[in-house]
């Protein structure tokens, strides 16, 4: 019988955000102590969850590659996220692929035809550049972070709303074109994440938009390298 798999990115989530589990889901995560289930997690803090649902991770981290190839440079950074990511977006599509992630931080991370990851590009996230307005001018308020109609703002939230949303459209414009530019090839761009994800349509240069590579790739990699039962 095949096990279930649980799996969890809390990278954003417990370290730049600073928030830790809600009441709500510790209590989902104590009902899963006597399923059988394995427990996959991303590399950064995983000490709590086990404790929690007392069984043991297998910590996804940087010293296996997952069907991909990684340049000697990116080898020694990588993160454990964008190498779960990529890994399952080049078993997927099996061709050159930019791949944007919408998270915490903006990143495009660039595979080759082959299989090799070897360039990427991390960006300000897209709630994040809002986030900075109004935390730290002490006359921005902070705002709802939407599209606006006119590039032609009015007032100071609409003013906020279109430097952000409008300027983050630009930003993944321009850093998705001067990467095809360099490459000078022209890549399958596929998005992922949920921070603005709204915003994607705006985007021509991005082919397509799926929700959540990361945890669909800890499940990859769990039943391809891990349990191949």
């Amino acid at each position: 019988m095949q096990k279930k798999v649980f799996a969890l990115d809390l990278d954003g989530t417990l370290t730049e955000h600073r928030t830790w589990i809600s009441d709500e889901n510790l209590a989902v995560l104590d009902g899963l102590k006597d399923m059988g289930l394995r427990l996959v997690i991303v590399e950064l803090l995983c000490n709590g969850i086990e404790n929690v649902i007392g069984k043991k991770a297998i910590v996804i981290d940087g010293h296996n590659f997952y069907g991909i190839k990684l340049s000697e440079d990116v080898q020694e950074e990588v993160g454990s996220d964008l190498l779960v990511m990529s890994a399952y977006a080049y078993q997927r599509y099996r061709k050159e692929l930019i791949v944007v992630s919408l998270g915490t931080a903006t990143v495009l991370c660039h595979i080759s035809e082959g299989g090799e990851f070897s360039h990427c590009i991390i960006a300000p996230g897209y709630r994040k550049m809002a986030e900075v307005l109004y935390s730290n001018a002490a006359q921005l308020p902070e705002f709802r972070v939407e599209k606006r109609d006119s590039f032609l703002a009015s007032n100071t939230k609409d003013a906020m709303s279109v430097g952000c949303v409008d300027g983050f459209i630009g930003m993944l414009k321009y850093l998705i074109g001067g990467m095809k530019s360099d490459l000078g090839s022209n890549p399958y761009v596929v998005c992922c994440g949920g921070a603005g994800k709204d915003l994607v349509r705006y985007v021509n240069e991005i082919n397509e938009y799926e929700s959540d590579f990361v945890s669909d790739g800890l499940n990859y990699i769990y039943r391809s390298y891990i349990c191949k039962d």
